[in-house]
């Protein structure tokens, strides 16, 4: 999944039935109190929650998660 947030967007608070991969590919993302940065891996294990993701400066993002792709 490619995620791209505008200057101030944010992703609403979120659970996560599976571990989820994200790599930020450009700008920056505050995730909780942790910003992760251009080029920076995110790690969310199956079960968590996410408060709001928030970003100034805009952002893309990549997401995997464990669920198989379907055709």
């Amino acid at each position: 999944m490619l995620f791209r947030l505008a200057p101030g967007g944010v992703l609403p608070p979120h659970g996560h039935t599976d571990e989820e991969e994200c790599i930020v590919l450009s700008g920056s993302v505050n995730i909780g109190d942790q910003v992760v940065h251009e080029g920076d891996f995110h790690l969310a294990g199956a079960g968590t929650d996410h408060t709001p993701i928030t970003t100034s400066t805009g952002a893309l993002l990549f997401g995997r998660d464990g669920r198989e792709a379907r055709v």
